[in-house]
């Protein structure tokens, strides 16, 4: 790895425009996953990191603006060997395949933690921002909640996106 780009910069070998958002790049071999908004929709977007085109991409209906942190998802995605799980900025966790983009499970976490989006909004000022974390066989996520409901963090099953447990009382 060259360590002085002033001399030797790297060679730039392409460039892609994407949506607004605050997500990192996730990569699986050739392929790299993010998070972007794109008007009134967050995408999980895939890119071919040879090229910079679009693989694929899964539309998740929503916008989370915030006038501190500003437009679009926080997350970035997990992935392992065939999926990718992503949390959108507003309430939806998907599970996707992660060669098709096609989606195969998906959870409300607003109705996980029994509150509804205004309130929760009030609350989360920058919207869902916790990445999901793969754990053994569970997806692990912040959930928050209402008073009565309210809990740290969810797990849910990797294949079928059932909850498992749930734990923390903020």
């Amino acid at each position: 790895i060259e360590t002085n780009w002033q001399s030797r910069p790297p060679k730039l070998l392409w460039k892609q425009a994407i949506g607004e958002g605050w997500s990192g790049v996730s990569v699986r071999g050739d392929v790299g996953i993010t998070m972007e908004q794109r008007d009134q929709e967050e995408w999980v977007s895939a890119y071919d990191l040879r090229d910079g085109s679009l693989v694929w991409k899964h539309a998740i209906v929503c916008r989370h603006v915030d006038s501190l942190g500003g437009v679009g998802p926080r997350s970035t995605p997990a992935v392992t060997a065939d999926r990718v799980y992503a949390c959108s900025a507003v309430s939806e966790v998907v599970c996707l395949d992660l060669n098709t983009g096609s989606l195969i499970w998906s959870q409300d976490l607003d109705l996980l933690a029994k509150v509804s989006h205004e309130d929760l909004e009030e609350d989360l000022l920058y919207g869902r921002s916790g990445s999901p974390l793969v754990l053994d066989s569970t997806l692990v996520v912040p959930l928050g909640g209402s008073q009565k409901a309210s809990c740290s963090l969810i797990a849910l099953d990797l294949q079928t996106g059932e909850e498992r447990w749930r734990t923390g009382d903020k």
